[in-house]
């Protein structure tokens, strides 16, 4: 599940829609939080960045849900 996150990720690159690679990333991120630990932290920070400039209540708080999983405060 986190693969097609993460190709979904890298996809928008190549099309106009902003926000879709912070939301991507933000799931690829809880999805990690589950089965990897120390792999979700950093896709959290990487979702963190993605999120710089753009209001997405919902995907900042799958952010915060992710790292509170992974046992990050």
């Amino acid at each position: 599940m986190a693969t097609a996150y993460a190709a979904a990720r890298t996809k928008p690159k190549t099309t106009p829609i902003i926000g879709v690679r912070a939301i991507s990333q933000a799931q690829r991120a809880f999805a990690l939080a589950f089965t990897g630990q120390d792999q979700a932290i950093e896709e959290i920070d990487l979702a963190h960045q993605l999120l710089t400039g753009l209001v997405l209540r919902v995907t900042r708080a799958t952010v915060r849900l992710a790292r509170s999983l992974a046992g990050r405060p």
